[in-house]
This record gives structure tokens, sequence and C-alpha cells, in this order.
């Protein structure tokens, strides 16, 4: 398999630590990055283009990728025994704490909450641009540790808060790789596929053209595109009235 095939984008250097012994230990070759919310877009549509079928992320990164890009998005699942790490940390720097995430993360959260009874505060965002404006009204309400992701340490960093990175375990990291591995066989079990079928349209004599309910050209051979003059996603289905 290609290295680049699958590719993790890390949330925290903590998480990305543990990636990588996951890695060693497995002894497989994925690459890992780190990146400013601001450029992940960007960089994941660039691995895209170099090779990359899917994507190991976490939390708002991770649904960020899934509703922006083309390719499958695996999560790495939080967990308690993350989130009781992270508060143990953080519980050295100060008994006033907040912890900053997306849905996912606050979810697991308030489940661990109810359990443990543990005190802490959680505030939860859908975008990277409202991190900022939570960050300082938490520093303006004496809070002076923070717990969340690359984007979360860099605005406490701003604001002179401590900042606690967030944190997984090795099971659910291997859960996500082994996915990942899974779901690119058979992506690349049903790309062969294509290529057979593709190969099979072009050896016919005839001008074949496959379309779907909606009228839309799914598939067309060499001869298909000379005689019937369109291509693959045409739609050639009118609406009535036209």
């Amino acid at each position: 398999m290609k290295n680049n095939e699958i590719v993790i984008f890390s949330v925290s250097k903590t998480i990305t630590q543990r990636i990588m012994n996951v890695l060693i230990e497995r002894k497989l070759d994925v690459p890992v990055y780190e990146f400013r919310y601001s450029d992940v877009l960007d960089k994941a549509n660039e691995m895209i283009q170099s090779g990359a079928k899917i994507i190991i992320s976490r939390g708002g990164t991770a649904a960020l990728l899934r509703n922006n890009i083309s390719i499958p998005v695996i999560e790495i699942a939080h967990d308690f025994h993350g989130v009781y790490r992270i508060l143990q940390q953080a519980k050295i720097k100060s008994q006033k704490i907040a912890a900053v995430g997306f849905p996912q993360f606050c979810n697991a959260l308030r489940h661990y909450q109810n359990m443990t009874n543990e005190e802490f505060k959680i505030c939860q965002v859908y975008n990277h641009n409202d991190i900022e404006n939570v960050i300082k009204n938490l520093s303006e309400n004496d809070y002076h540790t923070v717990i969340g992701g690359l984007t979360v340490a860099e605005m406490a960093k701003k604001y002179n808060l401590n900042a606690i990175m967030g944190d997984t375990d090795n099971i659910s990291i291997e859960q996500a790789i082994n996915e990942a591995y899974s779901l690119l066989k058979y992506l690349n079990r049903e790309n062969t596929k294509l290529i057979m079928s593709h190969a099979a349209l072009n050896q016919a004599r005839e001008g074949i053209m496959c379309i779907d309910q909606l009228g839309e050209i799914i598939n067309i051979n060499a001869i298909g595109l000379s005689l019937f003059q369109c291509h693959v996603g045409d739609k050639i289905f009118k609406k009535r009235g036209i």
C-alpha cells in the first residue's frame, strides 16, 4: 500500500505523540500532521491531489473535513481514559478548570462529569472562530487553566492561560487506524472493479452509456463519447416545461 493513501491530521501535540508511538509499535508508515485550523482544508486538498484516500482526525477538525472534502474521514473516538488523564494534569495547574471544544468532545466531557461529579466548566463551540472569544471570557473570569486542542492552546498562550492538550488512549487510535485500513482495502477492491469495467466497455464496438435514475451519465465508453457528444456528469433528462 502507498504510504500516502492514509494520512492523519492530529489535533494536539499529546495525541500526535501517542499516534507516533502506535505507528512505531505496529511498524506502519503513515504521515501525521498538525495544521492550524485555517490551513486544514487547503492541506487536505493537497494530500488528496497527492493520492490520499482516507484521512484520520478528531473532533472539530474531523467534522470540518467531513463536510468539505470528497474522501472518507475516520474519527479517533473520545474516551474517558483520555478525559481522566487531562483532568489530572489540569488539577496540578489549578482547581478552576475549563474545557473548550466541539460537540463530540463536550459530550464525552458531560458523560464523564455525570459519572464522576468532577467540577469543571465545559465551553462548547461550533467553529474555531469562537474559540478566542471563549478563552478571552475565561481569562476575564479568573480561569487559569484550559483544556483543548491546538487552537485552544494557541489562544490560551495569547491570554496567558495554562493549556492542557487533549489526550486519548492507544486503543482509540488503533481502532481508527484499523478502520482506515479496512476501508482502504474495500476502496481499492472497488477501484479495481471499476478499472476492469472501463476496460470492458472500451473493448465494445458499440457506443455504451450508463445513466442513473436522475439522468446523469455515470459512465461512457470511447465510442459513446464520439457518438453521443456528451460526458460523465452531464444530465440528459430535461425538466418539464424547458
